[in-house]
């Protein structure tokens, strides 16, 4: 799809865990995981969401939810410190579904957009 006919993103938004259950699949599908290292159990998927929702408590930067127009969320990602130092990683994960829509993109428009504060 090109950038023309493209349609308007939808909102990033702090998540909560209220958002457990529509984020959990972003760590447990195969096919979404391939490239991250493979899919994990949903044991280890809720740790890490509640380990991003602490991060906004402590930090005041993390993963977002990313939800389309109709508030259906396909993605999820943000900013993390970078193996525990003092660095910060931008990730994201986008539903299959949803690749070339250009979700990813702006998450990564929308991490360099924070605050400097979270950059160090």
């Amino acid at each position: 799809m090109d950038s023309q006919n493209r349609p308007p993103l939808g909102e990033f938004r702090v998540p909560t865990y209220a958002d457990i259950e529509v984020v959990l699949p972003f760590y447990t599908d195969p096919v979404g995981r391939e490239f991250l290292g493979g899919a994990v159990s949903d044991t280890v998927g809720i740790a890490r969401i509640g380990e991003g929702i602490r991060l906004w408590d402590e930090r005041d930067f993390g993963p977002w939810v990313v939800a389309d127009q109709a508030g259906v969320v396909v993605g999820w990602g943000g900013l993390s410190p970078y193996c525990g130092g003092p660095g910060v990683e931008v990730s994201y994960q986008v539903k299959p579904s949803r690749w070339r829509e250009g979700y990813g993109r702006a998450s990564w428009i929308t991490a360099f957009g924070m605050r400097s504060s979270a950059w160090g």
